[in-house]
């Protein structure tokens, strides 16, 4: 079954369908200095990770498959302000 994040889940099928990658609430409960893998079928977001600080960033696979693009959760957010953590 594949699984969708916070935006592709809305994106896909409206803001009443409830994603199977929660973004917000995976970074919350994250310990800093760990990620978890996640694979999002419609965005292709990888993981998840929290940094030493605390700072929340999502990977993302590029498009060849050998390097990762990391963007941090404040610019996710951005795109989708309703999506912030509260």
């Amino acid at each position: 079954m594949a699984d969708f994040c916070n935006k592709c889940a809305h994106v896909m099928w409206g803001e009443d369908f409830e994603p199977e990658i929660d973004v917000p609430q995976i970074a919350t409960k994250l310990t800093n200095g760990y990620y978890i893998p996640v694979i999002c079928e419609g965005c292709g977001l990888i993981a998840i990770s929290k940094d030493e600080d605390g700072k929340v960033i999502l990977a993302y696979g590029d498009s060849d498959g050998d390097d990762m693009a990391w963007e941090s959760l404040d610019d996710w957010q951005e795109k989708e302000p309703k999506l912030k953590i509260r």
